[in-house]
């Protein structure tokens, strides 16, 4: 196995802890506080995004080892060590982890670092604020609270029945966390549902696992009963073995929108309860009205690191209507993302990640052309018109003639369709439809809508076909 850690760049040292950890020949699952090898031979390797090095292999969990993850973790949950632990001694143990993070914070980071090409002092955060959530949940431990009702039933002659209502744990869930914050995310999951004493098995991403891996042993540490907290790695069959599974008592999963539909079926199939948190977010908009001074330094310099190293490439891919000055920015970051030799901008933790950023910031050209065809031209052509600026438009780069034509038809149904309203006010109209909303008779309405304003004035006309102009120069330059 070819191992290069990325403190072998320069002036850079990570702890003794973090390189004793990661110079396990395999990474195996950690079930009922011990760690467990898998017989299938099958394992993935885990790349540091800064120099393309392998740093790690992780087993890949069968179904047979889900099984047994789950079993640890429901033995566990009705076992009266932890079933009848005093609310106060989980909140013990929670500050007790908590105690260890801290301690480990440095090389807990360092892993993260290395795995996700996040910033150092942003992985530090990231562990800080874990820490943090653990504490914070400690101390819900002893405040969950039931309720009582009285009855409003007619009662027997000397009694007086009452309602009460008790808060108890729900079981065994199965947690499952994304790649871009794997220790904050599943923190988030783990605290809450340790502190009202129910069991974990956690999946972390197959391209970030290591600090997760890391993590898992402080639970032993800390002093939690086996198998309170199982952590088992591998790909997606790995999950849909661990989500499909009826002994599962909960799910809760962020990730894609895609993956969170299989999930929900499976889900619904058992009838287990299911969190989910899908789909991206931070989109970077820029409008052609913007103040493209603090547009620039929020998209390529604020927001930009996080563009790199916390959200994917189709986030970017939204940003509209970017100026030459932004895009040079973008370039920029790109560049940097790859090298990460700046030291103010994370590695993209995937080198094709990387290429999708690059592909999203420069061309859009290997879209489903008939899909886009039908949303640029089709159902959504109308919004094509209606939700973007011609500046926006000319932004759309690699449209294929099929789409060219598309766009044409619609410049040539928006020109004809502007044609009367002869008793509007002239002066207001000519300044609503050409100037200050000028945009908006393009971006507010669709080519229908338009077809309504009938008789407008030749002053007004000669506004509005400036402005088919301009779109349709858009539409026709793209690929250049």
């Amino acid at each position: 196995m070819r191992i290069s850690y990325i403190y072998k760049m320069e002036n850079f040292k990570i702890s003794n802890a973090a390189e004793a950890f990661l110079k396990k020949e395999q990474h195996d699952f950690f079930i009922n506080n011990k760690w467990v090898r898998t017989d299938s031979p099958k394992t993935i390797d885990i790349v540091n995004p800064a120099n393309d090095s392998i740093v790690g292999k992780i087993s890949v969990a069968t179904a047979e080892d889900v099984k047994n993850a789950i079993t640890s973790g429901k033995r566990a949950f009705q076992n009266k060590v932890w079933r009848d632990m005093s609310p106060i001694k989980r909140e013990q143990l929670l500050h007790n982890l908590a105690d260890l993070m801290q301690d480990h914070l440095i090389p807990m980071a360092e892993i993260l670092t290395i795995e996700n090409g996040k910033l150092l002092s942003h992985a530090k955060s990231e562990i800080q604020g874990a820490i943090n959530t653990f504490r914070y949940y400690a101390g819900w431990a002893t405040k969950i609270e039931g309720q009582t009702i009285d009855l409003s039933l007619r009662q027997k002659p000397g009694f007086k029945n009452f309602a009460f209502i008790k808060k108890e744990p729900i079981g065994l869930v199965a947690v499952i966390v994304p790649w871009n914050f794997p220790i904050s995310i599943a923190t988030w999951k783990l605290a809450p549902l340790l502190a009202a004493g129910c069991t974990a098995v956690l999946k972390p991403s197959e391209v970030t696992p290591l600090s997760t891996l890391y993590l898992a042993q402080l639970f032993e540490l800390a002093g939690f009963p086996p198998g309170v907290v199982n952590v088992i790695t591998g790909d997606g069959e790995s999950g849909a073995a661990l989500t499909s599974n009826p002994q599962v008592d909960k799910i809760t999963f962020t990730g894609s929108t895609q993956v969170g539909k299989i999930i929900g079926q499976a889900a619904m199939q058992n009838l287990t309860p299911i969190s989910l948190e899908l789909g991206g977010k931070s989109p970077a908009i820029v409008f052609d009205d913007a103040d493209l001074t603090a547009s620039r330094a929020l998209v390529s310099d604020g927001s930009g690191k996080v563009a790199v190293s916390a959200v994917t490439s189709t986030e970017i891919g939204y940003v509209d209507g970017v100026t030459s000055a932004i895009q040079t920015q973008l370039n920029d970051i790109v560049t940097r993302a790859t090298a990460n030799t700046s030291g103010d901008t994370a590695a993209a933790v995937e080198s094709r990640r990387v290429a999708n950023i690059a592909g999203a910031v420069s061309t859009i050209t290997t879209c489903n052309l008939t899909a886009s065809r039908a949303v640029v031209s089709d159902s959504s052509g109308k919004v094509a018109a209606s939700a973007v600026t011609s500046t926006e438009l000319g932004y759309v780069d690699g449209v294929t003639s099929a789409i060219q034509t598309q766009i044409d038809s619609k410049q040539a149904t928006i020109t004809g369709a502007a044609t009367t309203i002869d008793d509007a006010d002239l002066t207001a109209s000519r300044a609503v439809v050409s100037d200050g909303s000028g945009k908006v008779a393009v971006s507010a309405v669709t080519s229908t809508e338009i077809g309504y304003l009938d008789g407008v004035s030749s002053a007004i006309q000669t506004q509005i076909d400036s402005k088919q102009a301009t779109i349709t120069g858009a539409a026709t330059t793209i690929d250049d």
